[in-house]
């Protein structure tokens, strides 16, 4: 049968091979993401944005710092490290992500960060057991499938870098792992509900509304009905400055930072540095509003390939984890700024694709998305790089774009006739 030969099991030769492949670019930066994260995991920049923003708004009556300089300032008076200066606002969240700051604030710094550090290794725990669930099709996997899972998702660079950085992937990676697990038992209300609260913190996760749209309607009404309501709660909260500032800073922030070599899973970081520049590349042809009109066509076509092979492909467990592992991928993939530690969210695509796709394909996927950035930094050579190092520095958004085109490949094939 067709479904039969594409997903096959590989030769044991092409296995080790991408065992291998897989191998090499884990550990070709040796030990230096796992003490970047153990040195500034208890003291990580990227949350102490978020934090020193709360206690701010707390303490000043309302708002947040607006540059990095008055941000930086704040963040000394009250224990909090400072973050390098490259000219973009200082907090650039939406509203809703201000919510669980604001109870970490009583706190103070240091002890906030280490509860943040608790709750994302909880997290990473939660993310194992659902992927292993997902992967097995089993609602109580091993625990001898899990704990192995957890510490290698620990030691993988993309969540040594969320670590280091205090970020919130390996939390959205959760969410949305409960929520792809809540629409295999049938339950769209739960799965609206977790779907909705990443898409209320982090807005690319919003994406997933346009598969829900067209497969489980009633979770996708669930999942605004939730980002609508956290809105809501953050507007009570801080007024209309909070969105207004949010909305103004989002053009800076991207022009400043989507050059950045950290900027590694992303289309638009790829195409920025070949036709845009900035801080951190020297573009190829500094064609900046090409660059934007390119993202946005090629984005387009991206999305309109995923909803026409939603709406036209019959349900089926397998087309529906086909289509719902390409919807996935494509919520970091488009992220403008798609941070290393952003794949987490595609781990939720991988373990729906598991016996599904080639076993082969699901690898390099994987070694691609796996190579540490301080490697892709490295090779790319000092800021600001040229156009020959944007593909490098993109390697991890190729990952992306190979589980995207092959889970709507595959999707395709499960409608195809016998």
């Amino acid at each position: 049968m067709r479904q039969n030969r594409a997903v096959g099991d590989p030769r044991p030769n092409v296995l080790v091979l991408g065992v291998a492949l897989l191998a090499v670019g884990w550990c070709s930066a040796g030990l230096r993401p796992l003490a970047e994260a153990t040195n500034e995991a208890l003291a990580p920049t990227d949350f102490a944005r978020d934090f020193v923003s709360a206690h701010w708004h707390v303490h000043r009556g309302g708002g947040a710092p607006t540059t990095e300089a008055e941000g930086n300032a704040y963040a000394v008076s009250i224990g909090a490290p400072e973050v390098a200066p490259i000219g973009a606002p200082y907090f650039a969240h939406p509203g809703p992500a201000l919510l669980p700051m604001l109870a970490l604030v009583p706190l103070g710094y240091p002890r906030a960060a280490a509860a943040w550090l608790a709750l994302s290794l909880l997290a990473l725990g939660v993310l194992a057991f659902g992927l292993v669930a997902l992967a097995t099709r089993n609602t109580r996997p091993r625990a001898g499938l899990v704990a192995p899972t957890f510490l290698a998702l620990l030691l993988w660079p993309p969540t040594l870098h969320n670590l280091a950085k205090g970020q919130w992937s390996i939390l959205l990676a959760a969410l949305l792992t409960l929520g792809w697990r809540a629409l295999q038992a049938r339950r769209p209300n739960a799965a609206g509900a977790w779907v909705g609260a990443a898409a209320s913190l982090k807005l690319t996760p919003l994406l997933l509304a346009g598969y829900l749209g067209i497969r489980q309607r009633r979770a996708a009404l669930v999942l605004v009905g939730v980002t609508v309501a956290a809105s809501a709660a953050a507007l009570a909260i801080t007024g209309l400055a909070g969105p207004r500032a949010w909305l103004a800073d989002m053009p800076p922030n991207l022009a400043a930072w989507q050059t950045w070599v950290g900027n590694t899973a992303s289309l638009n970081g790829l195409i920025a540095r070949l036709l845009a520049g900035g801080p951190f590349a020297r573009p190829l042809v500094a064609a900046p509003a090409a660059a934007r009109a390119l993202n946005l066509a090629l984005s387009l076509a991206l999305v309109g390939w995923a909803a026409a092979a939603t709406w036209r492909t019959p349900p089926s467990p397998r087309a529906d984890r086909a289509l719902g592992a390409a919807w996935l991928a494509l919520c970091v993939l488009l992220n403008p700024l798609g941070w290393t530690h952003t794949e987490l969210l595609a781990l939720p695509a991988l373990a729906l694709l598991y016996g599904v796709a080639p076993t082969q394909t699901l690898l390099v996927a994987l070694a691609l998305m796996s190579v540490p950035r301080q490697t892709l930094a490295a090779l790319a050579g000092p800021a600001p790089v040229g156009p020959a190092a944007a593909p490098i520095l993109s390697l991890h958004a190729a990952g992306l774009c190979l589980i995207v085109v092959t889970a709507l490949r595959l999707a395709k094939m499960s409608s195809d006739p016998e």
